[in-house]
């Protein structure tokens, strides 16, 4: 049961993920600079709603199953997920906000694309992870 409500946290940070790394972020490079600085606070304000609690869910959950079991599989998805919030954190965050403040808006885009995909890749892994060991259950 547990495993299963893991796989819905999972399969949102996956599909969100990759929503942001194939759409939206590289949309940024389509806005004019006061259009970007006009929605990047508010983009960023709102995607924070949906972000933060599946992420928080999903370590919540992950630290649960490993506490429960200690696998290969769970160790390796707990390990991906630190990944992934280490890149949100020390890469993403302060991306996000020189965009915010206009610095070098297009190479922190740039750099927002370039740093995503190992934090996509990282919930990738954890979503496929997730569902094999739930078919070894």
């Amino acid at each position: 049961m547990l495993a299963t409500i893991s796989l819905i946290f999972d399969t949102g940070l996956f599909v969100l993920l990759w929503l942001v790394q194939v759409v939206i972020y590289p949309s940024f490079q389509f806005y004019s600079r006061e259009n970007l600085l006009r929605w990047h606070p508010k983009y960023t304000r709102l995607i924070t709603f949906f972000a933060f609690p599946l992420m928080t869910g999903q370590l919540l959950l992950h630290l649960f199953q490993i506490w429960n079991t200690m696998d290969w599989v769970n160790i390796s998805m707990v390990i991906f997920i630190i990944i992934g919030w280490i890149i949100t954190f020390g890469k993403e965050v302060p991306y996000h906000n020189k965009v915010s403040s206009g610095e070098n808006i297009s190479q922190n885009i740039r750099l927002l694309i370039a740093w995503n995909w190992p934090r996509t890749i990282s919930w990738t892994l954890v979503a496929i992870l997730q569902f094999y060991h739930l078919q070894q259950l």
